[in-house]
């Protein structure tokens, strides 16, 4: 006979004999000599045997359970919830009418104790009447399997799936008490709350900034954060530098000395004097200063699983990003292969070491790196999904982030279980993408399945009110022309796409082309200082335009530019304004900042204007700012150094 057990997440099955036998009734006899062991919390059940004697036997318990807690009826099932860790007797009889017999068994309980099933959500955000609202709920202790229900919604309308998601439309303004229940199979937990429901904020609390200025290795950085919406002054504080040893002051100003080049992960946090807050990730991109020489940085390889599909990123820095090509010169035998664009990847072998060597070109340069992959037999740790939130979206926004895993076989499938009426996709590599149209908090659950086990989660997405956006083009500083053939892309955000990009104005013949997709390429003139005017048009037919300096290494330097545009971000009244000033060219030391003058076109009095003489940071303190058109002439210089080291420029600010 066949027997099969499934536990909701596992199957086992086990074939079994029955032998019967025509041979007289033998003695009476208990023929269970141990018990399966239990794991404290969980429910246990064991069936107890017993031959000969008249076959109709009568199981009990004569002295009782032991301490176990558990049940043994009269067909020899023991059963109920495994009792804390340790050693327990039992005597267990049976009587077939004529014959009673006992025995003394050992139950073995291992694992933990279970801590008390608890529902730790303290309390439930706020919701906004009529927006879509979804709060995740939590608990811990218990046998940690989940069932959540609702049993009082409070007239909100609301539901509560069994991930322990309470989503739907928030109702009209006021005050709802809401009862959740959360089951792990052994015990029921209720909980009450209160959802406070409010009005429609006019303008959500949002960081505009999406992007930060690249810097340059070893020198001084500057750039300002900005933001819209919410009430009162901001502050700024820097959840996570990432490692760039920048700082960020309270009015949103970053400033320090450019790391090494590399990528690293910024994440801000802004709040306003009602304590609403929102947060944001961004990556600062720091170039080396100078030409470099191709190498290729990255050090090891990660352990792949035999079998698995296995993917790795080799990085390289140095000579003309642009152009790098990539190769692999020995798969060492492992039957991997690399893509142009610097991933190994392929099915990993069998177990043991292989060596690789990888190889990337610029064009000009190459440079070659060894490494050892280790494929091991199996991944012992345990599958499980690494994300703990969601970043925020804009509403009509494309949105797009990445879903991960650790643990188990590496071979991952994702699927998007509920997408709560967003219109996201996940495809199964775990890119979650699409767009969502509507403003509000929507709760999405994910699945992740590695051939050998499954996981879920549910995340809570939060979808702000992105409004339209102005077309501006990004693009601050345009990289050092190092070879003779140069080329550098150019980028745009808002507005509506796609972009058509064109040259406005080259007044050094530089030569240079920009295509329409914002690419601009040549060969790069004689050395010295170029400005370009470009321009950008959107699908509306909206345009902007900046002018860009392009330095060509090598003969006498260049002078100092100031290359900031002359009309400068507009400001607000009674809020802090700030922005970074930027000069490229010249020789000598950092650039050193001063404010010659300033004039007031119309409006109150500019007294409050600062410009910081390190970082060109131009700000001016809340309290003082006053509606009107103000005009700056300001001065940079590289000192010591030579007599093009110095520049002047006006510039006009408006405050509304």
């Amino acid at each position: 006979m066949t027997f099969e057990v499934d536990d909701g997440e596992r199957t086992a099955v086990r074939s079994l004999t029955l032998s019967v036998s025509g041979d007289d009734p033998l003695t009476l006899s208990i023929t269970t000599q141990e018990l399966p062991s239990a794991i404290a919390g969980t429910r246990y059940a064991s069936v107890l045997r017993a031959t000969g004697g008249t076959g109709n036997y009568t199981w009990s318990l004569p002295s009782g359970d032991g301490g176990t807690g558990l049940t043994l009826d009269a067909n020899g099932i023991l059963s109920g919830i495994a009792p804390a860790v340790g050693n327990y007797g039992l005597t267990v009889q049976v009587a077939d009418g004529e014959t009673v017999v006992s025995a003394s068994l050992t139950l073995t309980v291992t694992g933990v104790d279970l801590q008390p099933l608890n529902i730790t959500t303290d309390s439930l955000p706020d919701a906004i009447a009529g927006t879509r609202y979804a709060a995740t709920l939590t608990a811990a202790g218990g046998s940690g399997t989940y069932s959540w229900s609702l049993v009082n919604g409070g007239g909100s309308g609301l539901n509560l799936d069994a991930n322990g998601v309470l989503r739907g439309t928030a109702p009209d303004i006021g005050d709802y008490g809401v009862t959740v229940r959360v089951d792990d199979g052994i015990n029921q937990v209720n909980r009450s709350y209160r959802l406070i429901v409010t009005g429609t904020p006019a303008e959500p609390l949002t960081i505009t900034s999406s992007s930060l200025p690249a810097a340059v290795s070893g020198t001084r950085y500057a750039a300002v954060l900005d933001a819209s919406g919410g009430n009162g002054d901001y502050s700024w504080t820097l959840e996570r530098a990432g490692g760039s040893g920048l700082t960020l002051n309270s009015d949103g100003v970053f400033n320090g000395t450019a790391p090494a080049p590399g990528d690293y992960g910024l994440t801000v946090q802004v709040s306003d004097t009602d304590g609403n807050t929102a947060r944001r990730s961004m990556v600062l991109s720091v170039a080396a200063s100078g030409p470099q020489s191709l190498q290729i940085t990255t050090t090891s390889l990660a352990t792949a699983v035999t079998g698995s599909l296995y993917a790795a990123t080799v990085e390289a820095s140095g000579g003309n990003r642009n152009n790098y090509a990539w190769q692999l010169l020995d798969d060492g035998g492992s039957g991997l292969v690399i893509s142009s664009g610097n991933v190994i990847s392929g099915t990993a072998p069998s177990p043991g070491s292989y060596g690789l060597t990888v190889q990337v070109s610029d064009g000009s340069q190459s440079a070659a790196r060894s490494f050892v992959l280790t494929v091991s037999a199996s991944d012992d740790a345990p599958l499980s999904i690494t994300n703990t939130s969601l970043p925020s979206a804009s509403a009509d926004t494309r949105y797009v982030t990445i879903l991960e895993a650790q643990g188990g076989s590496g071979n991952y499938q994702w699927a998007l279980l509920e997408a709560d009426g967003t219109g996201l996709a996940l495809n199964s590599d775990g890119i979650l993408s699409g767009t969502v149209n509507n403003p509000g908090t929507y709760g999405l659950t994910f699945e992740v399945n590695d051939g050998q086990s499954t996981e879920r989660l549910s995340l809570t997405l939060t979808v702000e009110d992105g409004g339209p956006q102005a077309l501006t083009i990004i693009t601050e500083l345009l990289p050092d022309a190092t070879t003779t053939i140069y080329a550098a892309v150019l980028e745009a955000e808002g507005g509506v796409g796609p972009y058509t990009w064109s040259l406005l104005a080259d007044p050094n013949n530089s030569g240079f082309d920009l295509r329409s997709t914002g690419a601009l390429v040549g060969t790069t003139p004689a050395p010295g200082q170029y400005a370009l005017t470009v321009q950008v048009t959107d699908s509306e037919g909206t345009s902007v335009t900046r002018t860009l300096g392009l330095v060509v290494v090598g003969g006498p330097s260049p002078a100092v530019v100031i290359i900031t545009d002359e009309n400068l971000p507009p400001g607000q009244v009674n809020r802090h304004y700030a922005t970074v000033l930027r000069a490229t060219g010249g020789t000598g030391g950092e650039y050193t900042w001063t404010l010659l003058e300033t004039q007031t076109l119309s409006g109150g009095p500019s007294a409050g204007l600062a410009l910081d003489s390190t970082f060109g940071v131009l700000s001016w303190q809340s309290a003082d700012v006053r509606a009107g058109v103000y005009e700056l002439t300001v001065q940079a210089n590289r000192l010591p150094g030579s007599d093009t080291s110095a520049a002047v420029k006006t510039f006009t600010l408006q405050i509304n």
